[in-house]
C-alpha cells in the first residue's frame, strides 16, 4: 500500500494499492492475494471523506465518524453504508456504478445528498429524526426507499422515465407538474407541513423502477 500524509493542522491522507504486473491491471494483481482492505479512522477528527470503490465488496460502517464531505465512487462490487449524525451537517456524493448499494442514513443525521442510481440495484432506509435532501438521478437499475418514524416526506418527480414510480397512497398529490405526464408531481406525506424533521426527495426517472415506502 502507498500511504501519503501532507500538512499541519489540517492532513491529507492518501491510500493507494501497489499495483506490481507489467501491464499494471489491478485485477491480474488480485490472483493468489490477500487484496482484503480493512481501514480504521478516528471518531475524534472531523473527515472529508473520498472513497473509489473498485469491483470487490464495501462496507462502510462510518456511524461513529465526524464527516464533513463524503464522495464515494461506486464500482461493480456490493457496497453497503452507513451515514452518521455528525456534530453539524454535511453533503454526500454517491456516483453508484453498477454495484448495488444499500444506504443506511443513521437516525439524527443532517444532509445534503446527490446520489445517481446507475445500474445497480439500490436500497436506501432513512432512519428517525433524519433531515436531508435527496436529489436522486436515475439509471437502469430500482431504487426502494424506507423512512422510519414521524419524519415529514416530500417528494417531487421532475420527468417521466421509463421506469415505474409508487410513492405511498396515503401522500397528498400537491401539484402534478405536467397534466400530459403520468408519473411527474410533488407528493407530500400528511405530516409534512408540521414535522419536526423533514425529508425532500427530487427524483429524475431514468428505465429504472422507483418505490416509496
Amino acid at each position: 500500500v502507498n500511504f501519503s500524509a501532507s500538512g499541519e493542522s489540517s492532513k491529507t491522507i492518501t491510500l493507494d494499492p501497489v499495483i506490481d504486473t507489467i501491464f499494471d491491471f489491478g485485477w491480474l494483481d488480485s490472483f493468489g492475494r490477500n487484496t482484503r482492505w480493512q481501514i480504521s479512522l478516528s471518531p475524534d477528527v472531523p473527515i472529508d471523506l473520498s472513497i473509489d470503490i473498485g469491483s470487490g465488496s464495501t462496507r462502510l460502517e462510518l456511524g461513529d465518524l465526524d464527516l464533513t464531505n463524503l464522495v464515494i465512487d461506486g464500482g461493480s462490487g456490493s457496497t453497503d453504508v452507513s451515514l452518521p449524525a455528525s456534530p453539524s451537517a454535511y453533503d454526500v456524493n454517491i456516483d453508484g456504478g453498477s454495484g448495488s448499494f444499500d444506504l443506511e442514513i443513521e437516525r439524527g443525521a443532517e444532509i445534503e445528498a446527490t446520489l445517481d442510481v446507475g445500474s445497480g440495484s439500490w436500497d436506501v432506509n432513512i432512519g428517525e429524526d433524519v433531515d436531508a435532501e435527496l436529489d436522486i438521478d436515475g439509471g437502469s437499475g430500482s431504487i426502494k426507499i424506507d423512512v422510519d418514524g414521524d419524519v415529514g416526506v416530500r417528494v417531487v418527480i421532475r420527468d417521466d422515465g421509463s421506469g415505474s414510480v409508487r410513492v405511498p397512497s396515503s401522500y397528498d398529490l400537491v401539484d402534478d407538474l405536467d397534466d400530459d405526464e403520468r408519473d411527474t408531481g410533488i407528493w407530500e406525506s400528511d405530516n409534512y407541513d408540521s414535522a419536526a424533521h423533514t425529508v425532500e426527495i427530487t427524483f429524475d426517472p431514468g428505465s429504472g423502477s422507483f418505490t416509496l415506502r
